[in-house]
């Protein structure tokens, strides 16, 4: 039910247009990190998306697969702050105040760059010959 809403809400963030200054932060231990990743992942590659986890230093890829979410890890438990996940937390704003950041300069950017075709390449030969 939880992720149904929050894969919901994060359609919804999608199908509204989700402005250059957005993204999505989450702070949990391994359920949370469960419950986050799925509608985190839906979100399109390049919206900063980032969760604080216990479960960060060990197998991640049921959380993050093919995605760009960012998964950091907590050291310590999240459920108080203390002087170590302080210093977590700190790192954590200031790495996802640059994604944000970097997001809005790129995008405006990005406007000024002409568009080129793109070539997508596997080491199994020519995947797709023109994207536009």
């Amino acid at each position: 039910m939880v992720t149904n809403r929050l894969n919901n809400s994060c359609t919804n963030l999608v199908l509204m247009g989700v402005s250059p200054g957005s993204g999505v932060i989450g702070v949990s231990g391994s359920g949370g990190t469960s419950l986050l990743s799925s509608p985190f992942m839906s979100l399109s590659i390049g919206i900063p998306k980032l969760i604080v986890s216990t479960v960060a230093s060990g197998q991640i890829v049921p959380y993050i697969g093919t995605s760009d979410l960012v998964l950091f890890p907590s050291i310590v438990d999240v459920d108080s702050v203390n002087s170590v996940s302080r210093v977590v937390f700190s790192n954590v704003a200031a790495a996802f105040a640059g994604m944000v950041i970097g997001r809005i300069q790129s995008l405006s950017n990005s406007f000024k760059v002409v568009d080129k075709p793109t070539v997508g390449i596997t080491m199994f030969g020519l995947l797709l010959l023109v994207l536009m």
